[in-house]
């Protein structure tokens, strides 16, 4: 407590040299924000960059040139519980894959409906002789 009251009586001494030294100081200390760069990626905020999904990323940027952004499903159980916990909820889970793998689009320009196959980006696997389908998880 006795440092307050040296601070308290240095302030009542001079107290427009500590108003002018705070200001000195917060200025001084704000420059770092000139050079400050602000990450709004969702990819680079939220995947870790040493992990699977990077560079597997970084294979379709070398592979592609493109660097597709993931989609999320957010998925919550109506009682709050875990997805994980029961068999029904893991099969639930399932049934959402299969039915999203199974969704089939129709465009203009094209006669017949594009569906998952039709759409991802293919690289030949020189180890199974043929082309597959390059996905981010399996």
């Amino acid at each position: 407590s006795q440092v307050f009251v040296a601070i308290g009586k240095i302030v009542a001494w001079q107290p427009w040299t500590v108003v002018v030294a705070a200001l000195f100081l917060a200025v001084g200390l704000s420059c770092g924000l000139l050079r400050a760069e602000f990450e709004t990626e969702m990819v680079h905020l939220y995947v870790p960059q040493k992990g699977r999904f990077a560079q597997e990323r970084e294979t379709l940027a070398n592979e592609f040139g493109t660097l597709p952004k993931p989609g999320v499903f957010v998925i919550h159980r109506a009682d709050g519980g875990n997805m994980l916990d029961t068999r029904a909820g893991i099969r639930a889970l399932f049934d959402l894959h299969n039915a999203t793998m199974a969704l089939q689009v129709k465009t203009d320009s094209s006669a017949d409906a594009l569906d998952f196959n039709n759409m991802c980006a293919r690289r030949f696997v020189p180890i199974i002789g043929r082309q597959v389908c390059l996905v981010m998880s399996p």
